[in-house]
């Protein structure tokens, strides 16, 4: 049975939450569960929202505790762009990419990447080479942040794509200032 205090919140407000998730528990967003089994989870009890309900009573889909502030991305995204540091600010746009890709749960299938971990790997690369003041090719940065590149359809299959739209934006601001002429 499930505890009043419990939270439920639907994977698509997962990285658009301005609360710190510590201690709720999550559960699988209703993409994952096809037509019959979402139409055997009705009628719903009074004050618990259907898709939480209908997930709760999916054998298949479980509750995550976990604990994900995404911070960095949160910074950023409620922010400004320091023009005067342009490699920190880049750091800072790679970092919450970082936070992004390693949402529990994210959906890969469509992206470049299979899995968190290699996406995590492709990023912290670059990321690196930023911390350094070494200026990566604009190409293997731009791609990640463009318009159906890896982290745009992990946004979208993950359901996090206005948080990522927000951070791609950053990133067009940074590219100004790192890539001039460009």
């Amino acid at each position: 049975m499930v505890e009043e205090s419990t939270a439920f919140f639907p994977r698509k407000y997962w990285a658009a939450t301005d609360q710190a998730v510590v201690g709720k528990a999550l559960v699988v967003g209703p993409e994952r569960a096809n037509h019959n089994q979402a139409r055997q989870a009705r009628p719903t009890p009074s004050g618990l929202g259907w898709t939480a309900y209908a997930l709760l009573r999916l054998p298949l889909l479980a509750a995550l505790t976990v604990s994900m502030k995404l911070d960095r991305t949160k910074e950023l995204i409620h922010g400004t762009i320091n023009e005067a540091e342009p490699y920190q600010a880049l750091a800072h746009v790679l970092e919450s990419a970082i936070e992004l890709v390693q949402i529990p749960d994210n959906d890969f299938c469509w992206s470049s990447w299979d899995d968190s971990e290699e996406a995590t790997k492709e990023i912290q690369k670059l990321l690196n080479m930023a911390k350094s003041y070494a200026l990566p090719e604009r190409v293997e940065v731009g791609v990640l942040f463009a318009p159906t590149g890896p982290l745009q359809e992990v946004s979208l299959s993950s359901g996090w794509a206005e948080p990522f739209l927000k951070v791609a934006e950053k990133y067009d601001q940074v590219e100004k200032l790192l890539w001039p002429n460009s």
